[in-house]
């Protein structure tokens, strides 16, 4: 496979996942454009009760008053800031264990690498391994 058709696939998939969601948002959205529907006017009360009650064989007075529809799309927007506050403390969180696990581990290695950095510095290393190229390639094999 190609890279051009791999990185195609690539945008492919990150662009689905943009709008696939997470869970939480979708809830949020379900929410919110259920609450839309509702203060737009009851012109979708016929078709929801027709629905229900042949596929369901229920009889449904769905609410029709525009507070309950403002208070879907109020709620949905609360719980959407909500959710992603906690996801974004969540992030900030993991972010700084992992660092103070890094600076945990540096300091406990610090003790037996400094003499070790110290003997074999960048210079010396370079040294060896010209040494060691030098008469491993160069010498003669007779």
């Amino acid at each position: 496979m190609n890279a051009t058709k791999e990185s195609k696939i690539d945008l492919a998939l990150r662009i689905y996942r943009i709008v696939r969601g997470l869970p939480h948002h979708r809830i949020a959205l379900a929410s919110v454009i259920g609450g839309i529907i509702v203060l737009s006017g009851p012109f979708w009360e016929p078709y929801l009760r027709a629905i229900l009650s042949e596929w369901l064989d229920i009889a449904v007075d769905p609410p029709t008053n525009p507070v309950f529809g403002a208070l879907l799309v109020v709620a949905g927007m609360l719980y959407h800031i909500a959710v992603s506050y906690l996801e974004l403390t969540q992030k900030r969180f993991d972010h700084d264990i992992s660092m103070d696990h890094a600076k945990r581990n540096r300091d406990h290695d610090r003790d037996t690498y400094a003499p070790f950095l110290e003997r074999f510095s960048d210079d010396r290393v370079v040294e060896f391994l010209y040494l060691l190229t030098r008469t491993t390639f160069l010498d003669d094999p007779k």
